[in-house]
């Protein structure tokens, strides 16, 4: 199981007047519904509402918990290009990192979230 933290990011939602803030949780929904190139399987479409029910019901600063397999599949679905530049997809990006590699990075993952 992962914990991750949806922390809140400076990146705030353009469709609506009151520009909600993203959080980490809201970066990842980009990946999993993001389809490949290639298309997707039913099996995938499966894993993605299943993980994005999960993302889309957390609140911001609430930690999350994602089984193993989905976190790997969902941090599998990250886009390598952004259509925004903003430092906290870096930071994100650096997190989910630290995350996938494992609790022997715990003093990475600090600095990470700092």
């Amino acid at each position: 199981m992962i914990n991750f933290n949806n922390k809140e990011t400076g990146i705030t939602d353009g469709s609506s007047e009151d520009k909600r803030k993203l959080g980490y949780a809201n970066l990842l929904l980009i990946g999993i519904n993001l389809p490949p190139k290639e298309g997707t399987t039913i099996p995938e479409m499966r894993k993605c509402f299943k993980i994005s029910e999960i993302l889309e019901n957390a609140e911001l600063g609430s930690d999350i918990e994602i089984e193993d397999e989905d976190f790997k599949f969902a941090v599998s679905r990250i886009p390598e290009t952004w259509s925004v530049i903003h430092r906290d997809i870096i930071a994100f990006c650096d997190y989910v990192e630290v995350l996938s590699n494992g609790s022997e990075h715990v003093q990475e993952l600090k600095a990470v979230e700092a």
